[in-house]
């Protein structure tokens, strides 16, 4: 598994901050809002999931995504 930063954004503030562990980085998403998650457009409300090295050093050299919130909460 990876190790991803999670940010909830909103209006360009990060609200909070996860980090978890997954094997691709939307599930990163889903894991930390606990809701289903779709590619971002240009919502005021987002999520930032960044790739990072290791849980102890959580550089931001990985890749960035970003998604926003689905509309129906996660399964699973």
């Amino acid at each position: 598994m990876k190790v991803y930063r999670v940010e909830e954004i909103e209006n360009n503030t990060v609200r909070m901050t996860h980090v978890i562990e997954a094997l691709a980085p939307f599930q990163a998403a889903v894991k930390a809002i606990g809701r289903e998650v779709r590619l971002r457009k240009d919502e005021a409300s987002w999520i930032r999931v960044t790739e990072t090295l290791t849980r102890a050093k959580q550089t931001r050299d990985g890749g960035v995504f970003e998604y926003s919130v689905g509309s129906y909460p996660a399964h699973g």
